[in-house]
């Protein structure tokens, strides 16, 4: 099996914590949360295992999983763009967010309720600057915070 597995990070709506994905052994992965002791984790070996993934997957009202975008730069390095990251594009005032719709990830503007699939924008030359994401800075979405 390989161990590319890709795992989400977590917000965890209680406590206000980002939790990011990490590896703790050869075959495990998965994120963690220290104050209350909770590790989200999937087997490499076996995906089809049951895991903590599972039970935070159907406890929505206390986490928001976000999924990575899994694109990579011209150069096959991961650009590291999660669903709830927000952008600023080039030559663009407005903050766009990452979401998950229909299957796919998209480039959305919430002002102009505009939207762009996000494999489109990587293959930008002029590549949108992350600023955030939607729960650790929520204030950047505020129109009265555009400049």
């Amino acid at each position: 099996m390989s161990n590319n597995i890709r795992l989400p990070r977590v917000w965890d709506k209680v406590e206000k914590e980002m939790m990011l994905p990490a590896r703790w052994e050869e075959d495990v992965v998965g994120c963690s949360h220290k104050k209350i002791g909770l590790y989200i984790y999937r087997s490499t070996k076996d995906p089809r295992q049951h895991s903590s993934l599972d039970w935070v997957l159907k406890h929505p009202g206390y986490f928001k999983v976000m999924w990575p975008t899994g694109l990579k730069d011209k150069n096959g390095k991961d650009l590291g763009w999660w669903e709830g990251d927000i952008f600023k594009r080039h030559g663009q005032s407005l903050p766009w967010v990452i979401v998950k719709e229909q299957g796919c990830f998209w480039f959305k503007c919430p002002v102009m309720k505009e939207r762009q699939l996000c494999y489109r924008v990587a293959e930008y030359v002029n590549q949108p600057i992350k600023i955030g994401d939607i729960h650790s800075t929520p204030e950047l979405l505020e129109t009265k915070n555009v400049t």
